[in-house]
């Protein structure tokens, strides 16, 4: 039997959006690199490890932020690139721990071969910051079948907003959906399931479908409370 249980505050799907705001900084070689990231604002650092997965042709499947992919394709830098796809803003207690993981690693590679490579302007790592925006839509979801169907229609932007950036903005790390689930329907097998995915390393309609399969899964199967 399907549940049929209907929370008692829905959820509310929210579009997001961001637009590039070029800093005028750049990087040829790991030096300037890290002297950069040791002065630009923790909006630059999120919009190349987050933000990025919302860049059209970004694959996470190759390098999860632009530094590492930067690293691999710029400088051909194999083992800085492997070094710095690593790095996991999600886990890290802020962006200065962020800050801190990167020199931590490009200072232990400026020990090693190969460190003075310059790369062709061309390839250089441009660093852009972004303004941002949440937009509220009219998509109110009361069951788990409304969700189902929300997150099949939903774009991509608003799975990051409701994921990746969730778990930057509220007090108890986690996506929405899930906290959601745990509130209002219950289904705590559901809410770990969800919470287990391993979303740094999905892209954005990998994540969708992997969302939409767990929850497909309880439907079938009469999970939850009826």
């Amino acid at each position: 039997m399907v549940s049929r249980k209907r929370a008692d505050s829905p959820f509310q799907l929210k579009e997001y959006t961001y637009l590039d705001m070029p800093t005028g900084l750049q990087a040829r070689d790991l030096r300037s690199f890290l002297h950069i990231v040791r002065e630009v604002p923790d909006s630059v650092l999120k919009r190349h490890t987050m933000q990025c997965y919302l860049r059209p042709g970004f694959e996470v499947v190759d390098y999860p932020n632009e530094f590492a992919a930067w690293a691999a394709r710029g400088l051909e830098d194999l083992p800085m690139a492997e070094a710095l796809s690593s790095l996991d803003p999600y886990r890290a207690g802020s962006w200065s721990e962020v800050r801190s993981i990167i020199g931590e690693i490009v200072e232990g590679r400026l020990w090693g071969d190969g460190c003075g490579r310059l790369t062709p302007l061309n390839r250089a790592f441009f660093f852009q910051d972004s303004v941002n925006f949440v937009l509220e839509t009219e998509a109110l979801i009361w069951t788990l079948e409304d969700l189902r169907n929300a997150l099949l229609e939903a774009a991509n932007h608003s799975i990051y907003y409701h994921f990746h950036e969730a778990h930057q903005r509220t007090a108890n790390p986690g996506d929405d959906f899930s906290a959601w689930i745990e509130d209002q329907l219950g289904m705590p097998d559901l809410v770990e399931r969800i919470r287990s995915i391993d979303f740094p390393y999905y892209g954005l309609s990998e994540l969708r479908q992997t969302i939409i399969e767990m929850v497909n899964e309880f439907l079938e199967n009469g999970h939850g409370p009826a």
